[in-house]
């Protein structure tokens, strides 16, 4: 097939209209989702409980790993 002999396939989704007529909520869901995913560190502190579980999983971990280290292999 030749470049002018194909036909173009109509296309009827458009975003923006979409975009226009929902809610508020999402409107500034599709603005700020510009910005970037948040960053691990961010994701496991982001609210006071989810702080609090990440500081008992490391002080945990650390805990072991010193442990670990001091104890005498037997």
């Amino acid at each position: 097939m030749k470049d002018s002999e194909k036909k173009e396939i109509p296309f009827y989704y458009s975003r923006a209209r979409r975009l226009e007529r929902a809610p508020l909520e999402v409107q500034r869901l599709m603005n700020s989702s510009n910005q970037g995913k948040p960053s691990l560190f961010k994701t496991l502190t982001a609210s006071r409980s989810h702080a609090f579980l990440f500081l008992a999983i490391v002080i945990l971990s650390l805990t072991i790993m010193v442990l670990t280290y001091l104890m005498p292999l037997r």
